[in-house]
């Protein structure tokens, strides 16, 4: 089973500008070959691209500074990208060609994994060009956590903070599967849960539903405060959110008859939420507040009064 890994990096101003550097090249390069494409040429391949490379060095000196293998994975995924675009053009399906790259998202460096060095939690990027000639030094950046044991690549990333991850590609032996039935459930949102065992049988488990009676009490207070002058007495009492901050509670005149204003619960956690009840279009300002138990079983009603 191939899983991943994505561990934050601590790297210095340095490296962050020599890892700029470089996949603003590598981006540079994946779309010059976009941009090509779209004008009729035709795509050779990986391995005939990649014999291009030497001609964008000596039009581009700067991609001697980039290392090779990051070069290298450009074409890779540029033919990737193409042959996925082959593949739905010939289902029918709609084709997608390749985009450019814009500026402002990184792109990502993949690193394989026998070019790389770990010493304790310091990872160590090659960087391009030798000897004199070496403009950018190895980018060392400190792992937040332990990498994993074996890992196959390595892939750069940057998050829209300006944090930078290295993402670790690794297998993991699959554990034997269990004997017995298998159920597996997935939750839901107008439903707890939803589940389905190996011969197709279908479970549901049901959550709360009660909130429609709510919803239709909250509808008739907003038909209600829409008949009502702008930024009167009875507007406000009948406005969603301004009750609440309007009235505290109390625990006289509760002969008053309510109906309701706010209602909200999370209904699969199961997370006891305050329901505001606010009396009759009337000049006494009292309401009422209802809290649903935890099992919705039954609601408990207090009195609000107004401050004013």
């Amino acid at each position: 089973m191939l899983l991943c890994k994505k561990i934050k990096l601590e790297v210095s101003e340095q490296d962050a500008a020599t890892l700029e550097f470089m996949q603003g090249k590598c981006r540079g390069l994946y779309n010059w070959h976009v941009m090509r494409l779209r004008h009729g040429e035709k795509w050779p391949g990986a391995s005939w691209a990649k014999k291009t490379l030497q001609d964008s060095k000596r039009h581009d000196p700067e991609l001697e500074q980039v290392y090779g293998k990051l070069l290298h994975e450009v074409y890779y995924r540029l033919d990737s990208a193409m042959q996925a675009f082959f593949r739905r053009l010939a289902k029918g399906e709609k084709p997608g060609f390749p985009r450019v790259r814009p500026r402002h998202c990184f792109f990502t460096l993949c690193y394989p994994a026998m070019y790389l060095k770990i010493e304790g939690k310091t990872l160590i990027l090659p960087t391009g060009g030798k000897g004199k000639n070496k403009q950018y030094p190895n980018v060392q950046a400190v792992l937040t956590e332990m990498p994993p044991e074996s890992f196959r690549e390595v892939a750069i990333s940057r998050d829209a903070r300006g944090n930078y991850y290295a993402s670790f590609s690794f297998r993991e032996q699959e554990e034997p599967q269990q004997s017995g039935k298998v159920v597996a459930f997935d939750v839901g949102i107008k439903t707890l849960a939803v589940g389905v065992n190996e011969q197709g049988k279908i479970y549901h488990v049901g959550g709360f539903k009660g909130s429609r009676g709510y919803n239709k009490q909250r509808d008739r207070i907003r038909s209600k405060r829409d008949t009502c002058k702008k930024k009167s007495f009875i507007e406000r009492c009948l406005t969603i959110g301004d009750c609440i901050r309007s009235f505290k509670c109390s625990r006289t005149n509760a002969s008053c008859m309510g109906k309701t204003s706010s209602f909200s619960m999370n209904a699969i956690h199961r997370k006891p939420v305050a329901v505001v009840v606010i009396c009759k279009p009337c000049r006494c300002g009292n309401a009422h507040i209802a809290v649903p138990n935890v099992d919705s079983s039954w609601i408990e009603t207090k009195t609000v009064r107004s401050t004013s």
